[in-house]
């Protein structure tokens, strides 16, 4: 159903915690800083729709015994593709090969089911750090209140411009006057996808955003 498989089962030594989003139905739950980083990229990237963590089990055999793996995160874009993600800090949490086959035996179950698996490492996370500053940014203003009226002037706005704007302009189009408001309403946006905008640039007035 999308709710996390282990969550309450397991008291970890290592940092954890849980994430709200509005992609999700469900807290998403991380176990450490590179799952933390991939679920906040996740939400602010427009091409994803739907977020799950640790919702999906595979159980399978393995030279004849039982093998159970559960997945990082799981994403839905908006054609509706799949795309499960196994998320490790760096290629050292790759070496045992045992857990190696056990990952390519999970690859194959999901080429045979037509669903994506990548292996996503820290460091291809994000293209920068100032796109990792971004994402975090505005995923954190993610449930800023987004009024029926500041829906009524994006529209507007996109019937008076077109499908292109800058930062700045739109902030001033939903909140005449306030920009730090309407630039926290930009960024909701962003993570309701209705706003695309590159994160790894700089967020100036002048950023060029499209309309959705």
């Amino acid at each position: 159903g999308g709710a996390p498989l282990r969550l309450g089962r397991v008291v970890l030594a290592h940092e954890h915690g849980t994430y709200a989003s509005p992609k999700s139905a469900f807290p998403l739950v991380w176990e450490g800083e590179a799952q933390q980083e991939a679920i906040i990229e996740a939400d602010t990237d427009f091409d994803v729709e739907k977020i799950e963590t640790e919702s999906v089990s595979f159980e399978f055999t393995m030279d004849g015994k039982p093998v159970s793996y559960t997945v990082d995160l799981a994403l839905r874009s908006a054609s509706g593709r799949e795309r499960l993600v196994e998320i490790k800090r760096d290629d050292r949490d790759l070496e045992d090969p045992e857990y190696r086959l056990k990952l390519a035996h999970v690859a194959e179950i999901c080429r045979r089911c037509d669903i994506d698996f990548q292996v996503l490492l820290r460091a291809d996370i994000f293209r920068s750090d100032r796109h990792r500053r971004n994402a975090a940014f505005v995923a954190s203003r993610g449930f800023t209140t987004i009024e029926a009226h500041h829906l009524r002037r994006f529209e507007a706005h996109r019937r008076e411009v077109g499908s292109t704007t800058s930062l700045g302009d739109l902030a001033e189009a939903l909140e005449p006057g306030s920009p730090v408001l309407g630039e926290a309403i930009v960024h909701a946006l962003v993570v309701r996808r209705r706003v695309r905008m590159d994160l790894a640039g700089r967020m100036l007035p002048s950023a060029p955003v499209s309309l959705h």
